[in-house]
């Protein structure tokens, strides 16, 4: 029984974290557009997903790679890191951090 209610409490800790993990990628993946400025792209949302790591500041930091011009000669891979935050009073979180890299 005990086992039944660690594994429960547990599930419920993982299904809360997801939450936030996928507000910060949605918010991450806004912030990549404004940064695009137009040109075409894509990324892949399981590399982000697997990526986002929480600190105990309720920070949360979603690195991956994007790929700019895909399937065009000019195409172009960069990697990404984008950290958030919770910020007490807002419904959207808050990009502290984004940065490319070659």
């Amino acid at each position: 029984m005990r086992y039944l209610m660690a594994a429960a409490m547990l599930a419920m800790l993982a299904a809360c974290g997801g939450g936030t993990n996928d507000k910060s990628i949605a918010t991450c993946e806004q912030a990549l557009k404004d940064k695009a400025q137009g040109k075409k792209y894509t990324i892949n949302e399981a590399e982000l997903k697997a990526s986002a790591k929480s600190n105990a500041e309720g920070e949360v930091t979603i690195t991956g790679e994007v790929i700019f011009f895909p399937g065009l000669p000019r195409e172009a891979k960069q990697h990404f890191a984008c950290t958030t935050r919770v910020v007490e009073g807002k419904s959207e979180l808050d990009v502290i951090s984004f940065s490319l890299y070659w």
